[in-house]
């Protein structure tokens, strides 16, 4: 068998340079007017405003990557958060969409 002359440091470079991912997606809709319904895996919480569901959306799936995070050996870790707001096709009623 032969090796490439500097096979021996292959591991070392793919650690440095590697990513790991993770992705949790929680949706918080508006079921009627000056209602919040935050969608997580525990089951459906209900809020009185948009940003009361937004943050504790947030807060669970910030817990979430954090944890796996560290489990899966992150020290120092960077999370990005993405919001996207849509409007349901069927009913017309606005979405509000989070990616941690």
């Amino acid at each position: 068998m032969k090796l490439p002359r500097h096979a021996h440091v292959a591991n070392a470079i793919g650690a440095v340079v590697g990513r790991i991912t993770i992705r949790h997606t929680a949706a918080v809709t508006s079921p009627a007017e000056g209602k919040f319904r935050a969608h997580l895996e525990e089951g459906p919480e209900d809020f009185t405003s948009a940003d009361a569901a937004m943050a504790r959306v947030e807060e669970v799936l910030l817990a979430l990557a954090r944890g796996e995070a560290e489990m899966a050996g992150l020290r120092a870790s960077m999370f990005r958060r993405t919001a996207l707001f849509a409007r349901r096709p069927s009913t017309g009623a606005r979405c509000f969409w989070m990616l941690m």
